[in-house]
């Protein structure tokens, strides 16, 4: 059933396993889309479920390292199904910081921050509502964990004054 663990080990096994297949098989057509965005889709959606959620903590760096490949993606669904993850993820590490139960994932935070900033300086296609989840995902982080700007030293961070929006697009630059 769904509640169980071991169905879950093995679908995000499973989907973790196709999408590092689909790296390297030079996929064309709707695989090459179905499969990262649909595999996003999954990890976003298992960081909001209670039974999902002790398997995707657990594989929480692959899966976000996982999210950084279709960063480049033309299609704007991949896209957004990017900026879903890092959101969704960012939300559950900030919901344990009222208890300080950060600290195991800050590793997995500063990969979520780092893919954010990645989206905001290098990938000024994405639309509007990704570089909102984005924004809000680094923003999220920056108040769970409070210290992850110190190991950021050295990145090149966009210059938020640089960030406008319009009523259907948000501009970098």
């Amino acid at each position: 059933s769904c509640g169980d663990v071991a169905f879950w080990t093995e679908t995000i096994a499973q989907a973790l396993k196709m999408v590092d297949k689909s790296k390297t098989a030079n996929l064309e057509g709707p695989a090459a889309v179905a499969i990262p965005m649909l595999s996003l889709r999954l990890f976003s959606n298992a960081f909001c479920n209670p039974e999902a959620l002790p398997v995707v903590v657990a594989d929480a760096e692959k899966i976000i390292a996982v999210a950084k490949s279709p960063i480049s993606s033309s299609n704007k669904n991949v896209r957004l199904s990017v900026a879903t993850l890092l959101h969704n993820a960012a939300v559950y590490i900030h919901s344990l910081s009222s208890n300080g139960g950060t600290k195991d994932l800050e590793g997995v935070a500063i990969e979520i921050i780092t893919a954010c900033n990645d989206i905001l300086t290098n990938y000024r296609s994405f639309e509007g509502e990704a570089i909102y989840r984005t924004l809000v995902s680094a923003g999220t982080l920056l108040l769970a964990i409070p210290t992850c700007h110190k190991r950021l030293t050295g990145s090149s961070w966009i210059p938020i004054h640089n960030i406008r929006s319009s009523s259907s697009s948000i501009t970098i630059g």
